[in-house]
């Protein structure tokens, strides 16, 4: 008998408390594994807050013959540090996969990861070839798995033949019942539908491995949606698909199936999740995803409630149902041509969200500060060219610092660009050559007070005091930021003191202004 365990590493600030590769990889090896009754394969959820040290232990006591961890841009520094705590105490083998394992990562960092295999790419045949290898079946190591012998990297690229086409292959998790129902009965789920990507953006943790767009078949998804939905009743539901029109055609038949659900008077979750490219819908796909709403003509921002906590994901959101994801990240040509991200198209763009508007479907709009080539004025202008489209909707913004993932690949282009940031967790950057260290603080602050006022039930009180007192929407910002520097009432001391983040915008900054304090500093401009 084997025993295998993945250790699974999920974000500290996930509302659910286990990553989905792992029970995907267990399905598969139970469903295709050689003497599958004589092999153990269990999986343990940690928080990346856990100590090393106590996982560890937890570890050694298991006595896995084989140990498996999933690393993300999220999770891998603490995989490393528990890797300093397992491999001197254990005779197991490890195994690394995920997202950012590759030939060039291995050959830099395997030092700080020390592992007897690497997995790079989809692992379900690549590890289930492996432990079928560790247990006897077979005498060569298979293709896709990197291992060091004598001092060398050894790797042989698996054949494309060997790359899983029909996805159906792979055992669904939910209807298998091979995750457990206590972690997302009732909760949050993640469902995949596709995988694959038509780009390749540098600073993008989905894989890049794969040569197209691969799809589960539609009745497998609507089998998935119909368990999850109906017999789990599930509150919260990702599409975790890299963008979920990518095939047009087929995502709006998963946006029929629920409307039917709908109409078959089947609760919907609170939330639906999907991203998409602004040019990639069509105004059909406005008209059926309008369909999912529980009520007609929302505006959630525009209600009499000045609580101060954070209501992006919760109040702004209600009845909505779906909530559109789209990835601008910057308006800055050159900043996206840099990362290998297509320009955004203003005609195209001006479409999307007109149409939006028009069906009263809400969007979350991504943008990552501090990209290379992006300016102090460039990455203001870029938010005073959005904001408009947010005026009367409950659009939520949503800003990331960038981070870069040392050994990943905006590594190099961070050592192109001049690009410095924090070589530890959560590695934010610091400067680049265009945006001084300076600068990025205070548009890191900005962005905060723009967060705190936006995406929350104060937006009216913004665009009224915009149009009163004829500044631009980040001459406001800058303006009304200038008045909390010599506000001593407010202690508001993470904003100005120093670099602050995307989590300090999306929940402290709500308790550090108070929403009477802004309401009457907004009121001074329309008097």
């Amino acid at each position: 008998m084997m025993k295998l365990l993945f250790v699974n590493l999920y974000p500290s600030d996930s509302e659910r408390g286990y990553l989905l590769s792992s029970y995907v990889l267990k399905g598969y090896l139970e469903a295709y594994s050689m003497q599958p009754e004589d092999l153990d394969v269990e999986v343990s959820n940690y928080s990346t807050d856990s100590d090393a040290s106590l996982m560890a232990s937890d570890i050694i006591r298991s006595r896995a013959d084989v140990v498996g961890f999933s690393c993300y841009v999220w999770n891998v520094e603490k995989i490393g540090a528990l890797l300093k705590h397992l491999k001197p105490r254990t005779d197991s083998c490890y195994v690394l996969g995920g997202p950012e394992i590759s030939l060039d990562w291995i050959g830099r960092r395997s030092r700080q990861f020390p592992s007897d295999y690497y997995v790079i790419g989809p692992g379900e045949r690549i590890l289930l070839q492996l432990v079928d290898y560790l247990r006897g079946f077979g005498s060569e190591r298979p293709a896709g798995a990197a291992f060091w012998s004598g001092g060398a990297l050894q790797y042989t690229e698996p054949l494309l033949e060997n790359q899983i086409a029909e996805l159906d292959e792979i055992p669904s998790i939910y209807l298998n019942e091979v995750i457990e129902n206590d972690l997302y009965e009732g909760q949050e789920a993640y469902l995949e539908t596709q995988r694959g990507c038509r780009y390749r953006c540098k600073y993008c943790v989905y894989h890049k491995n794969l040569d197209k767009v691969y799809s589960f078949s539609l009745n497998r998804v609507f089998r998935e949606l119909h368990h999850l939905i109906e017999k789990k009743q599930v509150l919260s539901l990702r599409i975790f698909d890299s963008i979920f029109t990518n095939d047009l055609e087929r995502a709006k038949a998963i946006i029929r199936y629920l409307i039917q659900m709908k109409e078959d008077r089947v609760q919907l979750p609170y939330l639906l999740y999907w991203e998409l490219m602004y040019n990639g819908v069509d105004e059909e796909f406005f008209q059926l995803t309008a369909q999912l709403k529980y009520r007609q003509n929302i505006l959630n921002t525009y209600k009499p409630h000045f609580a101060d906590v954070a209501q992006h994901y919760s109040s702004l959101l209600e009845d909505y149902t779906v909530i559109n994801c789209i990835g601008l990240q910057s308006l800055n040509k050159e900043s996206l041509r840099a990362v290998h991200r297509v320009g955004v198209i203003p005609r195209k763009l001006d479409q999307f969200m007109s149409q939006a508007r028009q069906y009263n479907v809400v969007l979350k709009v991504d943008l990552i500060l501090g990209l290379p080539f992006e300016t102090y004025e460039s990455y203001l202008e870029g938010l005073n060219t959005i904001l408009p489209y947010f005026e009367a909707t409950d659009h939520i913004l949503n800003i990331h610092r960038l981070q870069i993932l040392p050994g990943s690949e905006m590594e190099e282009v961070c050592r192109r660009y001049e690009v410095e940031y924090s070589m530890s967790a959560p590695h934010y950057v610091h400067q680049t050559r265009e945006f001084s260290r300076e600068r990025l603080i205070l548009a890191s602050a900005l962005t905060a007070v723009l967060f705190r006022v936006l995406n929350s039930t104060l937006r009216p009180y913004l665009y009224r005091a915009v149009k009163a007192s004829g500044l631009s929407y980040t001459q406001l910002i800058e303006e009304l930021y200038a008045q909390i520097l010599h506000a001593e009432e407010l202690g508001a001391i993470a904003i100005v003191g120093g670099e602050v983040n995307d989590m300090y915008w999306n929940e402290q900054v709500f308790q550090d202004l108070p929403s009477e304090w802004l309401i009457s500093r907004f009121e001074n401009y329309v008097k």
